[in-house]
């Protein structure tokens, strides 16, 4: 099934070369030379510790593909493997992204097109104008709308200068309102009428704008370290990565409200996860390391 990616778990019973479980953008089928025999599951990729074991790894797969494996986090809460939707980060299928998926595989959002109209799309999303009439402007290059003819055409749009554009993007969009009153509510509009209030709504939402980009926000404190409650043990944590090396440094401090240092973990790690995976790593960890103090509450930061 299209989208459908398997969350190496466990348990592991996942085929290594016939099981979509590698992600790379999308999630694919391993592609490197068969070195392992064909039948071998995700499970004999794993070292003693359950950790990947990755001399294995690289000497089995292309470097993308490695690095790719190596990425995946593996957690002894998962549980089993499970079928996951990949365009999603809680893997869980919605309409949404069905719907975003479906979208572009019928050619909508490529990033070039015979029409050429995709060059004008970065100049109209960058445009000062309010959301629902980029969306508007954006509806007008794909013809989504039911007029006869274009007001401009789609390749004269890139030598339009931008201010020139929003006002005439705002002015599309009030003729537009126009229409749709004049058809549904039998209520007219003069020219003038449509050219002021154009011109008058786009200064004033432009000036809006100004105003809270130049507004200056009072910065924030500086964070202390405070010691935990009575009967409480806190957990410090932090993870930092040194990108060039693929390497992760993991540091745990474990203190009670005495401020008496119980326990300290450190470790590097040769790994591409997410930022956010050491993160998560890092507590679960620390959450591991405080339980055998048998404190009756952990305090995570």
């Amino acid at each position: 099934m299209e989208g459908a990616c398997w969350q190496v778990g466990t348990e592991a019973n996942i085929s290594v070369y016939f099981d979509k479980w590698i992600s790379r953008g999308e999630c694919i089928l391993a592609s490197s030379t068969k070195t392992l025999q064909s039948h071998s599951l995700v499970e004999s990729l794993k070292d003693h510790h359950g950790g990947w074991n990755q001399d294995l790894i690289c000497d089995s797969f292309s470097k993308q593909e490695a690095d790719a494996i190596l990425s995946i986090p593996l957690f002894d809460c998962l549980g089993g493997d499970r079928l996951i939707w990949h365009h999603t980060n809680s893997g869980i299928y919605t309409i949404k992204s069905g719907y975003w998926i479906a979208t572009r595989k019928a050619g909508f959002g490529q990033a070039s097109s015979s029409n050429g109209r995709p060059s004008c799309w970065k100049k109209n999303w960058d445009l000062n104008i309010p959301g629902k009439i980029k969306h508007f402007c954006w509806k007008t290059l794909w013809d989504w709308l039911p007029y006869r003819l274009n007001l401009v055409s789609h390749d004269n749009l890139d030598t339009i200068s931008t201010t020139d554009l929003e006002h005439m993007v705002v002015l599309s969009w009030r003729i537009w309102y126009r229409r749709n009153k004049l058809i549904h509510d039998e209520s007219y509009m003069s020219d003038v009428m449509v050219v002021d209030w154009a011109r008058d709504y786009l200064d004033k939402y432009q000036k809006a704008n100004a105003n809270a980009r130049s507004h200056t926000t009072t910065p924030r404190p500086t964070a202390k370290w405070s010691p935990p409650p009575d009967s409480c043990i806190k957990v410090n944590t932090n993870a930092s990565i040194m990108s060039s090396h693929g390497i992760v440094g993991m540091r745990i401090v474990c203190r009670d409200s005495s401020r008496v240092v119980l326990a300290f973990a450190g470790c590097p790690m040769k790994a591409m996860f997410d930022p956010l995976i050491f993160e998560l790593k890092a507590l679960l960890k620390g959450v591991t390391l405080a339980m055998r103090f048998w404190y009756t509450s952990i305090v995570l930061e």
